[in-house]
């Protein structure tokens, strides 16, 4: 795998099946599209801010991530690509809190992914690549 920040467009490329791009800040955090590298076809979207409040966990930075898919394309694979993306862009880990979590499909998504990748806490999950 590889990863290149373009300057033009501000996006995020990889040989996975996804690619993010930049959009812009939203009051909340940053938002980038998730987008479909053989279609680019735009797919869910992440906003992401980046944390300090689990510092006292070893974890001096984390990125809250919330993240939704179209429809269409849930239940695919599409989540772990897109976790994979957004760690490799920061080399941050990603914190998913459960009380942000709405659907009960991520929860059996998580537990698809590598046990070494997740740390599952009182109130969410961290996960690293």
């Amino acid at each position: 795998m590889y990863y290149r920040k373009t300057k033009k467009y501000n996006q995020f490329t990889s040989s996975t099946r996804v690619y993010l791009k930049e959009l812009s800040p939203d009051g909340f955090g940053i938002e980038m599209s998730i987008n479909l590298n053989e279609k680019n076809v735009q797919i869910g979207s992440i906003v992401y801010r980046i944390k300090t409040y689990l510092s006292d966990l070893g974890y001096s930075k984390v990125l809250e991530i919330h993240l939704g898919f179209e429809e269409e394309f849930q239940k695919q694979g599409y989540f772990k690509d897109t976790l994979i993306e957004l760690y490799n862009a920061y080399k941050i880990p990603l914190w998913l809190a459960y009380g942000r979590i709405i659907n009960h499909c991520i929860h059996k998504a998580v537990a698809k992914l590598n046990p070494e990748n997740v740390i599952e806490l009182e109130n969410g999950y961290i996960i690293t690549f």
